[in-house]
């Protein structure tokens, strides 16, 4: 009996530290789009709109570490005076920035071309 709960017991261990590395990697996902945000303000104040926002090195850079921590589906989409940044999770949830918020959802924001904002 004292080896099944053993075995139960590194097992769970294991479970619950793949779930731990894998929200973490959502955790990493999140935090690196919402630097976004802090890349669209500078932009603004140095070039008066958000215009050039997805093309920004730093949003290369951003895009490549959200890839590296298993994000996908990851979209940009700006105008002069608005934008918004969306990715799929690995927990299969998405994650959308814009110029009022940063939030998880469910199912797609629908960031995409003509629409600029999280919803």
């Amino acid at each position: 009996m004292g080896i099944i709960i053993t075995i139960i017991a590194v097992v769970f261990r294991i479970a619950t530290a793949f779930y731990k590395a894998e929200q973490s990697k959502d955790d990493l996902i999140k935090y690196y789009v919402s630097t976004i945000r802090m890349t669209a303000v500078f932009l603004e104040n140095d070039e008066g709109s958000f215009l050039g926002l997805e093309n920004h090195s730093d949003i290369n850079d951003i895009k490549k570490s959200i890839v590296d921590y298993g994000g996908t589906n990851f979209a940009i989409n700006v105008t002069d005076d608005r934008y918004c940044a969306e990715v799929q999770l690995k927990n299969g949830n998405w994650y959308c920035v814009d110029i009022d918020t940063a939030k998880e959802f469910s199912s797609n924001p629908a960031c995409s071309v003509n629409h600029y904002s999280c919803h």
